[in-house]
């Protein structure tokens, strides 16, 4: 009948929304009824009837936003036709079968209970020629199941919109859990293999620089150089695994792994190592209301675009670094102007780039341009 709705299928990758539009639905039972009143005739039908038919289309294409008014005016109409014009009023009373299945989809409690009762009175007098106390029983039996019918469809419409909602809830749960397990094994094998061989590094090479102080200066600071990356490498290790096995965790518990004195810190410290090999244009704005999550991912795009320019970027060119803040975001814009060597990189960087900026809703564009390659990432900050 003339029920629009929207419903969810539940598939192997995902709730996915199936549109039923409920204008061109509802087109078909009006078509039923203005083909009942030509099929009739002209000497059957007056003016007016076609006016009753009019009005019952125009309070049918009313029913999603007022539904229970819309099946007290259809009883209206069905009552005033069935008395002034009783040929229209049989088209009209078809339409108000439709608005009866349509409310109990789209209402519950006392207004479906009062819309069903008036479209069975309506019915039943309409039917019945305002004489019900000369109708039989079976009158009675016949008019109670015209009107449950519809009613009845759109109780039915109204478990299954229930059910597609119920299984897209549990899609999403299962989902999270597959992603909590998921994340939970990724932190095991990142503290049983990583952390253990980065602290081994670290603890090997300061047992080396306290075994052999015959050691030269430069030597010794490449080991202390050693030693610190190892012990950085370990924090930011430790750091992911916090995050891994709480996905859940607020900002404010985030906000300790990197805060803005850190991050505009490690932003600087990008910069002189980038001035050492390559003529810099810098730009970073204040980032002192930068939260921690949205921090985190303009640093590592930042530290994965500049890895590149190092790697594939001729010394001694040109590089341009922007880092603005927007009212709701951070831009991240790198432009790469050197002469690009071999490239030999296998591109998991800008996908980890791209993954990190798509997990917060913002967006990453990377690419060569007439200037050069250009990576801009916009980083919204998390809702809250």
């Amino acid at each position: 009948m003339a029920l629009g709705y929207r419903f969810r299928a539940v598939t192997p990758k995902g709730p996915n929304v199936v549109r039923v539009h409920s204008l061109p639905v509802r087109l078909v039972p009006m078509a039923f009824a203005l083909g009942y009143l030509l099929v009739i005739g002209e000497g059957l039908v007056t003016a007016r009837g076609w006016l009753w038919l009019a009005l019952s289309c125009a309070v049918l294409l009313a029913v999603p936003r007022f539904p229970l008014l819309s099946v007290l005016a259809q009883c209206g109409l069905v009552l005033v036709a069935g008395r002034l014009d009783p040929p229209a009023s049989d088209a009209v009373l078809l339409l108000l079968l439709v608005s009866a299945a349509e409310l109990p989809v789209r209402r519950r409690g006392w207004p479906l209970a009062l819309g069903v009762l008036a479209a069975l009175a309506a019915v039943l007098l309409k039917l019945g020629n305002w004489r019900l106390d000369q109708a039989p029983p079976a009158f009675y039996l016949a008019v109670c199941s015209m009107v449950a019918a519809p009613v009845l469809l759109g109780l039915y419409i109204r478990s299954l919109r229930a059910l597609a909602v119920a299984a897209q809830e549990h899609a999403r749960d299962a989902e999270a859990r597959v992603r909590t397990t998921e994340r939970t094994a990724l932190a095991r094998e990142l503290h049983d293999i990583t952390a253990h061989h980065l602290s081994s590094i670290a603890l090997r090479v300061t047992a080396a620089r306290y075994a052999h102080p015959e050691l030269g200066d430069p030597l010794s600071e490449v080991l202390d150089d050693v030693r610190q990356a190892a012990t950085t490498s370990l924090r930011q290790v430790r750091q992911m695994l916090d995050l891994l096995r709480d996905p859940g965790m607020t900002d404010r518990e985030l906000a300790p792994l990197l805060n803005p004195t850190n991050l505009a810190g490690a932003l600087a410290e990008l910069e002189r190592t980038l001035r050492e090999e390559f003529r810099v244009d810098w730009h970073v704005d204040d980032l002192s209301r930068v939260e921690a999550v949205q921090g985190l991912a303009v640093l590592r795009v930042t530290q994965e675009s500049l890895t590149n320019v190092v790697k594939h970027g001729a010394p001694g060119g040109k590089v341009r670094v922007r880092v603005t803040t927007r009212e709701d975001a951070v831009e991240v814009d790198i432009l790469n102007s050197t002469r690009a060597l071999a490239q030999t990189g296998t591109g998991w960087g800008l996908v980890g780039m791209r993954e990190r900026v798509d997990l917060l809703g913002g967006t990453l564009l990377a690419g060569p341009t007439t200037e050069g390659w250009r990576v801009r990432a916009l980083v919204p900050a998390v809702p809250s």
